[in-house]
């Protein structure tokens, strides 16, 4: 049917930055300078929120070891 095009990482990479930076845009109707504040404002808070569960999972973690040593395991 159509031939498939190989992309490298790099270049897969690209384009979702591109289709993500389009949909930004987009959605702050052209605006260039808002749309890479909410961009900004967006991984900031995926960051912080990554960082919440990790710690949460880390807590988790900690208490099954102590758990497990008060049980003499």
């Amino acid at each position: 049917m159509y031939p498939q095009t190989q992309q490298t990482p790099v270049d897969a990479r690209r384009t979702e930055v591109e289709a993500v930076a389009a949909a930004y845009r987009s959605l702050h109707r052209g605006d260039d300078r808002a749309a890479p504040l909410a961009v900004i404002t967006d991984a900031l808070a995926d960051l912080d929120a990554a960082g919440r569960q990790v710690e949460a999972q880390a807590r988790q973690v900690s208490r099954g070891y102590t758990r497990a040593a008060f049980a003499g395991h």
